[in-house]
């Protein structure tokens, strides 16, 4: 397991564990910034480089500026997860997975992070979002 340091700068962890290697599975945003209004249904996607099975575990995390990222939701396998407003859901080709927010709040806007884990930790790219007042 990762244990998470605060005296670190805010992304120099995700920096010091998002070292590239060779035939990693890995996480890419779909989108690279994602803006919606307050109140609105907001899904941010990530694209998987292999079939998700159930021997993966993926986690969420939100970082807001001059922060550290803070942990969200943790789902298994291919079975959905939901907790506090939040769920998340593989699709049916098992090569996507999504995080939705279920009314996003202005509080929301930041840069959101999934991690894959089977035995070690890899870090997605970002994924900025951007919520506005209606």
């Amino acid at each position: 397991w990762i244990v998470l340091i605060p005296v670190l700068s805010q992304s120099l962890w995700l920096q010091l564990l998002m070292k590239h290697c060779v035939n990693c599975q890995q996480l890419t945003a779909v989108k690279d910034e994602e803006s919606s209004l307050e109140g609105s249904i907001v899904t941010l996607t990530y694209k998987y480089s292999k079939t998700i099975d159930a021997n993966d575990y993926f986690f969420w995390y939100r970082q807001h500026p001059g922060k550290s990222p803070g942990f969200l939701i943790v789902s298994y396998g291919t079975k959905n997860a939901a907790s506090a407003g939040l769920s998340v859901s593989v699709s049916e080709d098992k090569n996507q997975i999504s995080m939705k927010i279920s009314s996003a709040a202005v509080s929301d806007s930041a840069v959101y992070y999934s991690s894959h884990n089977q035995f070690l930790f890899y870090f997605s790219s970002d994924l900025k979002l951007n919520i506005s007042l209606i």
